[in-house]
């Protein structure tokens, strides 16, 4: 399994004010949150009227990260009022990211992490390598990691 995981402070902001712009995200709220986002729909398994992302919703986003370009049908999995939200990608191989609101000192700590790996025995070693040679090389990596500090620091202007 590789994990990438940032940590980023959000001066001056709760956690629930992050968990509700989060969960209200939709393709003008993602390329205002990073201009690197280009694209993206919403789409729902529900049939309510408001703007507010439930587990089952789908959600797709393009964007350019670093070298890497990203265009990607996310699962909204797991939400848990104002702390956490995860999303799994609809993809060949498993990924997952999975966004984090703590309380810290002075504003809200995010833990940023992007999970991708197998699980069955003598595999995941395998993909884990596999996938450091090809799409998670360390300029990439460093690239999502900066790319998440800059959202999550452009987040901090917006709310």
């Amino acid at each position: 399994m590789i994990k990438i995981i940032t940590e980023i402070l959000v001066n001056g902001k709760k956690p629930s004010q992050i968990y509700n712009w989060m969960i209200q995200l939709n393709p003008e709220r993602a390329h205002q949150w990073h201009p690197a986002h280009v694209g993206g729909t919403h789409t729902r398994d529900h049939k309510e009227t408001n703007n507010i992302l439930k587990v089952g919703d789908t959600v797709q986003f393009e964007e350019q990260i670093g070298d890497l370009k990203i265009n990607c049908k996310w699962e909204i999995k797991r939400l848990e009022e104002p702390n956490l939200f995860t999303m799994k990608a609809k993809s060949l191989y498993p990924i997952y990211l999975q966004l984090s609101f703590l309380s810290a000192k002075g504003g809200t700590e995010v833990v940023h992490e992007l999970r991708t790996g197998f699980k069955f025995i003598g595999l995941e070693k395998l993909f884990d390598w596999v996938m450091s040679k090809t799409k998670l090389t360390p300029e990439r990596i460093k690239a999502i990691k900066q790319h998440a500090t800059e959202e999550f620091k452009n987040l901090e202007k917006i709310l």
